[in-house]
């Protein structure tokens, strides 16, 4: 990530993850309450697949106002080891720690736009 500027890194991952950035002062606040670490960890969250994160950055740095293909490179060749090569979902392989029994889930409502991790002891 030392090839690109970190203001533009965030302002093109809160372009994919939130809204396309528009320069308003909600926006700008936002940019400044959070870190890059933090956008780039929603964007794992969000983009469990390599081709798919690859995908979509390239495309809204396409759309951005700028030379954003440039941070969207730069971006890309820094997660790129954090991704493993699978063909589709349904590779994946989700693993439970052994002392924690999986839980059915009955309903599901999300009333705000926070995130949440799991806690596992």
């Amino acid at each position: 990530m030392q090839d690109t500027n970190p203001l533009r890194a965030k302002i093109l991952l809160f372009s994919l993850l939130h809204e396309r950035y528009q320069g308003s002062a909600e926006h700008d606040a936002f940019l400044k309450s959070h870190e890059l670490d933090d956008l780039l960890r929603a964007f794992f969250l969000s983009y469990r697949l390599y081709l798919e994160a690859e995908n979509q950055l390239r495309g809204i740095a396409k759309s951005l106002a700028g030379d954003y293909l440039q941070v969207a490179e730069a971006i890309i060749r820094a997660i790129q080891p954090f991704y493993t090569e699978v063909e589709s979902v349904s590779d994946l392989v989700v693993v439970m720690p052994a002392k924690i029994a999986p839980t059915e889930i009955t309903s599901m409502k999300a009333d705000t736009n926070e995130m949440t991790f799991p806690e596992f002891y």
